[in-house]
């Protein structure tokens, strides 16, 4: 599988010819494959996937510049969502990437049915 998605050009290694398959896979990892296998449209400025992303993510800045424009690609598209902030005090609902967090199972289950529904491969 992981030769498969190699060759297809969806996963890439972490450099010096490594894959490491053991590691945690990161939010932001995460979300550059899913872009990849989407064939989703990334912009190619920087700057504007940022000021996109801080639209959204208190933490956009904390986003490594090599995969802003696969975060904001995935997250327009509504693949992957924000955490929520606490909120108190009728204070406005703000939310966070989470970009070195770990993608969780239920979360990649959720990204699966999202895209499983965007496909039409699923009821609504």
């Amino acid at each position: 599988y992981v030769e498969t998605a190699a060759r297809a050009g969806i996963i890439r290694g972490t450099g010096q010819r490594r894959f490491n398959p053991g590691e945690l896979l990161t939010r932001e990892d995460a979300a550059a494959m899913i872009a990849r296998a989407g064939n989703l449209k990334l912009t190619s400025d920087d700057s504007k996937a940022l000021s996109s992303l801080q639209k959204s993510f208190t933490d956009a800045a904390a986003i490594k510049y090599y995969h802003r424009a696969s975060v904001e690609a995935v997250t327009k598209a509504g693949l992957i969502t924000g955490k929520p902030h606490s909120v108190t005090n009728g204070q406005k609902q703000t939310y966070y990437f989470d970009p070195t967090g770990t993608l969780t199972r239920a979360e990649a289950a959720a990204i699966a049915i999202r895209i499983l529904k965007n496909e039409k491969k699923l009821p609504n």
